[in-house]
């Protein structure tokens, strides 16, 4: 990849694994303080995303930035679901995660705002004339159905691990269809 993509690759690689070790590991970890969401979103969403356009078309645009975000919203769903569901456990061992600042509520919504927002950013495709890329993942838009109203009427527990499975269907299917519509423009 470095000899393709050259020294941002290896600049992005290095700061990832930093980054990476820096989530839960060293002096001050920064999932354990509240900053794992939006860690998240910024590599498992608009790093990777942006690093493979890069590798692919050797530039960074507004559509890799787009996608990014969605994807990473979406993958921080997970995340988010998972700390709520353990937040009286981390809360117990020092964890500060959103769940445990902020409270319950707080982090459903969070979930809410998380799960509709790349539903919404596919405005920015259809602006751009590229309508098969805001359409097709409104395909998986009923799968946020399967695990949002139970997030806001179970209380966190062991029901959360059913709505981790389905939100990570939710990110595979819409990452699969948003693809489909890039590829097809």
């Amino acid at each position: 990849l470095v000899i393709h993509g050259g020294w941002p690759i290896v600049w992005i690689g290095v700061f990832s694994l930093l980054c990476g070790y820096g989530y839960t590991g060293g002096p001050f970890p920064l999932a354990y303080r509240g900053w794992g969401d939006a860690f998240v979103v910024i590599f498992f969403g608009l790093v990777a995303v942006g690093g493979v356009l890069f590798l692919q078309l050797g530039e960074y645009n507004s559509q890799s930035f787009i996608a990014g975000l969605q994807i990473g919203l979406l993958s921080t769903v997970l995340i988010a679901i998972n700390n709520l569901r353990d937040h009286e456990g981390d809360a117990k061992v020092g964890k500060k995660t959103l769940a445990v600042r902020f409270g319950v509520r707080f982090v459903r919504f969070e979930i809410l705002l998380l799960s509709v927002s790349p539903f919404l950013l596919g405005f920015y495709w259809w602006q751009a004339g590229m309508a098969l890329s805001a359409l097709l993942p409104l395909l998986s838009l009923p799968m946020v159905l399967l695990f949002l109203p139970g997030v806001f009427k179970n209380e966190p527990g062991e029901v959360y691990n059913t709505y981790l499975a389905r939100s990570a269907g939710l990110h595979l299917a819409f990452g699969v269809l948003l693809s489909i519509g890039l590829w097809w423009q």
